[in-house]
């Protein structure tokens, strides 16, 4: 039987390298055991960088960006409240790998959505949810929108490269799209009309609030021109964010919050003082009707 009792007496001297070499043996084994978890419960070591991912790490100021079909960037939860540079705002992050717009314009027999109250009912007959809806942009006196809006492929306004007064028109402007494969993105309303690209649904509207990382040359920090505005900026291939301020807010602070707190090189203004947001998420209150020409809704996929 081992003798469990403690000697008397002094003990033997240790050896310091052994210690040094045994306390080795244990960090080693650690990293192993860390390693081997990480690769069983994550499906395998994560790849190496491609030449290009690499490159493009070594860029000051990019990020890297999802690719169409992978799950995205943005970590965060899909409906939040936040504050910028003390302004309060509501949104929601579009991922096309979990989620489908419906573009609406016109229900049966011409009718027009004049309120998120009938988007919701219109996808509840569906046997849909809403979990986000906005309006799409601005539109004219007879509620038509004033640009580009497709709908399911379907191009219901053709897109409009014409001068004239209001936010519409403070160019740049922009269109917002998402392709049939989920793919997102914002261009510059010329840059569309060049590329063509094959829009499943779309809607133009103006000023474009970032254009390539820089914001619209016309605003200006501290500006007293404080209003409720709502838009929409591209966090990568697969994701965009819908925001809307609580309250009063510039241009630049507006573009300021898309830029500094989603990471977005592009975004797009929706509307003014009219603006809406269904967020049942984050249990907004109900707001009354308010006339729309066309309105963006969300729903799980």
């Amino acid at each position: 039987m081992e003798n469990t009792t403690r000697p008397t007496g002094h003990a033997p001297a240790r050896n310091p390298r052994k210690k040094w070499l045994a306390g080795i043996v244990i960090t080693l084994a650690a990293i192993a055991s860390a390693y081997l978890l990480y690769t069983f419960t994550a499906g395998g070591a994560p790849a190496a960088p491609t030449q290009k991912e690499t490159a493009e790490r070594k860029q000051p100021g990019k990020k890297a960006v999802a690719r169409v079909g992978q799950k995205g960037i943005y970590q965060g939860p899909a409906t939040l409240n936040f504050s910028h540079r003390e302004n309060a705002y509501a949104a929601f992050v579009f991922n096309s790998a979990r989620h489908e717009f419906e573009f609406y314009y016109q229900v049966d027999g011409g009718e027009k959505y004049l309120a998120l109250s009938k988007a919701r009912e219109t996808a509840a007959e569906k046997g849909d949810s809403l979990l986000f809806a906005t309006n799409a942009g601005i539109f004219d006196p007879q509620y038509r929108p004033v640009g580009l809006f497709v709908s399911n492929g379907k191009e219901v306004m053709p897109l409009n490269t014409e001068d004239g007064g209001g936010n519409f028109f403070l160019k740049p402007n922009g269109v917002f799209f998402m392709k049939k494969n989920g793919e997102l993105g914002i261009l510059e309303s010329e840059e569309y009309k060049k590329e063509q690209p094959a829009a499943w649904h779309a809607t133009q509207s103006g000023p474009l609030l970032l254009r390539h990382d820089s914001i619209h040359p016309a605003f200006k920090e501290g500006s007293p021109n404080r209003l409720l505005r709502s838009g929409v900026g591209i966090i990568s291939p697969t994701e965009a964010v819908f925001l809307i301020s609580d309250g009063p807010v510039n241009f630049y602070d507006f573009s300021m919050a898309f830029r500094e707190k989603f990471h977005c090189r592009e975004a797009l203004y929706l509307d003014g003082v009219i603006s809406q947001a269904y967020l049942p998420g984050l249990k907004r209150p109900e707001e009354g009707e308010r006339p729309f020409a066309g309105i963006i809704g969300v729903k799980r996929k």
